[in-house]
């Protein structure tokens, strides 16, 4: 079945079709997850919030982890930080939070937007022109990947004027009645939005933010509780091909881009389950077995040395410690010899 979905032609093939139930099955079931687990939610939703702030930095290609960006985020005042990429990590903080405590207050529009990219940057001087203000230059949607990545471009918009009225029209879409499925058109949202790319520097962290944004007001709540970004981080090279390839397609044919998106959904619903699983056997858990994984958690590639110094246990404590939690199959072990380290399975 063929349709137009905003300026693009949808084919509403079976692969398709099986990823919107899949990901609607599972949200039916989420009011009755969320009242079982819900001792367990807070945690999560913390450490997916520290999670997406630290993959969105390394997508930049600033390396930080989860416990470098809780140790930024102490920081009490980030306008004395010297280093800009560090202000942009705790504003892409300050605003991801602000979504996911007010998304049910936050319209869907170009003042919004702004403000949402404003926000990203509001502690640094170098972008203090830019900030919230549509670009002024012809941008590549694909010119900032990190040098590990191809940093082949795809087609984006010209700026200002047509800019302008591109987002306008995007805006007045999205905002009227549709009977086309909310996963849908958040995806063509999401797609329509970086080809566009309508500011000269952020777009894609904006983009990541209001995917999120969309999916928590379109009742798709699980979405709080795991990291967006981290998922997309994974699998940046498919994501940019993926974007580029749509972009020479004639016609306008995305669906290869829908079908990538939706299976992020579906990917992020499977590691929401296996953290819920997790969780529930750390009520199983002793006290030093507990601090261990969340000393892991929050500091993954931690060694066993470093851990016993920190958690001011033995060293034989710590390897006996980090065996059980390997034997239920927590944490993974990386590595051999001095070499040796953890992460979180």
């Amino acid at each position: 079945m063929h349709t137009k979905v905003h300026n693009y032609d949808i084919t509403l093939d079976w692969p398709m079709l099986n990823a919107i139930n899949s990901i609607e099955r599972f949200d039916s079931r989420w009011e009755i997850i969320m009242k079982r687990e819900s001792q367990n939610l807070e945690q999560l939703k913390h450490l997916g919030s520290i999670r997406s702030v630290a993959a969105s930095a390394r997508i930049k290609g600033v390396y930080i982890n989860e416990s470098g960006t809780i140790e930024l985020l102490k920081k009490k005042n980030p306008y004395i930080l010297k280093n800009n990429q560090e202000k942009e990590i705790i504003g892409y903080y300050e605003t991801h939070k602000n979504i996911l405590e007010s998304y049910s207050e936050l319209n869907i529009s170009e003042y919004n937007i702004k403000k949402f990219h404003k926000n990203i940057f509001k502690y640094s001087e170098e972008e203090y022109l830019k900030r919230g203000n549509y670009s002024q230059v012809r941008n590549s949607s694909i010119n900032q990947a990190p040098k590990t990545h191809s940093r082949k471009g795809f087609r984006t918009t010209i700026p200002t004027f047509t800019t302008e009225n591109l987002m306008q029209e995007l805006m007045s879409w999205y905002q009227a009645k549709s009977i086309v499925h909310p996963l849908v058109r958040i995806a063509v949202f999401t797609y329509s939005f970086l080809s566009v790319k309508p500011f000269e520097k952020g777009s894609h962290r904006t983009a990541r933010l209001l995917s999120v944004l969309l999916l928590l007001q379109s009742k798709y709540r699980w979405i709080q509780y795991v990291s967006f970004d981290h998922e997309i981080e994974i699998r940046e090279t498919e994501y940019r091909r993926i974007l580029s390839q749509c972009q020479e397609e004639e016609g306008g044919d995305i669906n290869s881009w829908i079908i990538f998106f939706l299976d992020v959904l579906k990917n992020l619903q499977q590691h929401l389950m296996q953290k819920l699983r997790s969780a529930g056997t750390l009520t199983k858990l002793t006290t030093k077995q507990k601090s261990v994984l969340l000393y892991i958690e929050t500091h993954p590639g931690c060694k066993s040395g470093e851990i016993a110094a920190k958690l001011f246990i033995a060293n034989s404590t710590a390897k006996r410690l980090l065996k059980e939690l390997s034997d239920k199959k927590l944490i993974e072990r990386r590595g051999r010899g001095a070499g040796c380290n953890y992460i979180i399975s």
